[in-house]
């Protein structure tokens, strides 16, 4: 037997959340080597009469895994003062009768923990709970079922309700067959990139230009053949159909007619909100690095130090979202994208987690925003993988690194061209993209600043140690901008 708990954990300031725990009670031999194989699975040791045992996490116990797939398959309904609805989609009754179905536990992922079954489907259990629709559940289900090749497919899901109030727990999908995702994919052809660099002459690399701009984006073809060969084709290749399937999962969004789809226009009422909350963030962010500077590496304490004199240069950019009304509309957008939520099939590549910030509470997630929050953050990505990459390769010698990081720039500047140029092909004269050429580009400054002031002050704040390289990626998309 096993029970479903919804824990409420109240803290010192902030609101109260709830977290999804399934339980199971397991006796003392069977805990033993659960708790060998996963230690963080045991909640306390229990004496239960003349039972002892362990109460732990069910999601680790084989047969909790198995009876959750096939109450999908079966589609039950449990009633007593509250339910628990399963539900799934036809295909899984066929995999749910085969007896020999293997499942495995992945707790790689910080927002859920995934199951997988066989090489067939992936169960998400979601730990952090929160009433009303699951964004990721309401997303991907409905782009699932406008159209296959754009995400993960939906499959099943697991609901506890109680009267009016219902928590969406689980949700299972097709599991896909794939090489990784785009994050470690880029990383690697980077670490090609350092080869590159380390192999040639300097001045001869230095020499390069960096051609176009985010609203006047090159194409890999553009380049030179000596250019093409130092990037690399098959990184620009898959920036390149980042931005096509960004655009099309974009597009279909947009076409959505329900309350919950319908696109929404912009008004200045909206963008003076939009600053008024850049404006916050610049003042938080700014008082993180006062306090907190001394927290980073000496160089990276210095730099910190210089941002505090960019305080104004950064709102007067920034200010720019509210000096006139964009004749653009709102969507529903994926809310945090970058690129290990790109899943590479192969022949193709995928865009899934449609979750949202984790940070967020549900309904903020689901608010209807410019799409160009999603493109930014990918853009942000490019950079962020790059950085990351050159500050931390053992390749590059550490005497070298400074010297060597203006590569990493010119690297996500063009994934980025290639990026935005295969999106705007393909979103061209939808309404969710301005028109207006310089529209786009205050746009697109002001959402990227944002997500860059909103990373760098939050690892600022939780992670010192990585906020470095997230104050390079800042440092690097203001000098583009001259800020």
């Amino acid at each position: 037997e096993a029970a479903v708990l919804l824990v409420e954990i109240t803290f010192e300031s902030g609101l109260p959340e709830i977290y999804h725990v399934p339980v199971m009670f397991v006796n003392g031999k069977e805990g033993k080597q659960l708790a060998q194989e996963h230690p963080s699975a045991i909640i306390a040791e229990l004496e239960l009469g003349d039972r002892k045992g362990f109460l732990c996490d069910a999601v680790y116990i084989e047969s909790f895994r198995r009876a959750l797939v096939r109450m999908m398959a079966e589609n039950k309904h449990f009633m007593g003062s509250s339910e628990l609805v399963f539900s799934s989609v036809t295909a899984l009754q066929r995999f749910a009768e085969t007896a020999d179905f293997d499942s495995r536990v992945n707790t790689n992922n910080k927002v859920y923990t995934s199951v997988t079954y066989g090489n067939e489907y992936l169960l998400k259990v979601y730990r952090r709970a929160d009433r009303g629709v699951h964004p990721d559940v309401e997303l991907t289900r409905y782009l699932s079922e406008l159209s296959s090749g754009i995400t993960t497919q939906y499959s099943g899901l697991l609901e506890y309700r109680s009267g009016s109030i219902g928590y969406q727990l689980a949700m299972l999908e097709k599991l896909e067959e794939n090489h990784g995702d785009g994050y470690t994919y880029m990383h690697d052809r980077l670490a090609n990139f350092v080869e590159r660099i380390l192999a040639r002459d300097r001045s001869t690399l230095l020499s390069y230009k960096k051609l176009g701009s985010l609203t006047a984006p090159v194409s890999f073809e553009e380049l030179d053949e000596n250019q093409k060969e130092f990037i690399g084709s098959n990184a620009a290749d898959i920036a390149r159909q980042i931005g096509s399937r960004l655009a099309q999962v974009h597009r279909a969004l947009a076409s959505g007619t329900g309350a919950a789809f319908l696109p929404e226009p912009f008004s200045l009422h909206y963008q003076r909100s939009l600053f008024s909350s850049m404006t916050t963030l610049v003042r938080e962010t700014m008082q993180s690095v006062s306090s907190r500077k001394q927290t980073l590496p000496k160089n990276a304490a210095e730099d910190a130090a210089a941002l505090l004199l960019k305080k104004d240069n950064l709102l007067h950019e920034l200010k720019k979202i509210y000096s006139k009304k964009f004749d653009v509309v709102k969507i529903r957008i994926h809310g945090n994208m970058n690129l290990r939520h790109v899943l590479l099939t192969g022949r193709d590549l995928l865009i899934h987690d449609f979750a949202g910030n984790p940070l967020k509470a549900f309904s903020t997630r689901r608010l209807k925003r410019s799409p160009l929050r999603d493109v930014s953050a990918m853009i942000h990505s490019f950079y962020y993988v790059a950085y990351e990459t050159f500050m931390g390769s053992a390749q590059i010698p550490a005497d070298d690194q400074l010297a060597l990081l203006p590569f990493a720039d010119y690297w996500a500047h063009y994934m980025s061209c290639f990026f935005m140029r295969a999106y705007v092909e393909r979103t061209a004269e939808i309404p969710f993209i301005p028109s207006d050429p310089s529209d786009l580009e205050t746009m697109l400054n002001a959402y990227l600043l944002e997500h860059s002031l909103q990373w760098f002050n939050y690892e600022l704040n939780h992670h010192a140690d990585k906020a470095a390289v997230l104050l390079r990626v800042l440092e690097a998309i203001m000098k583009e901008r001259d800020i």
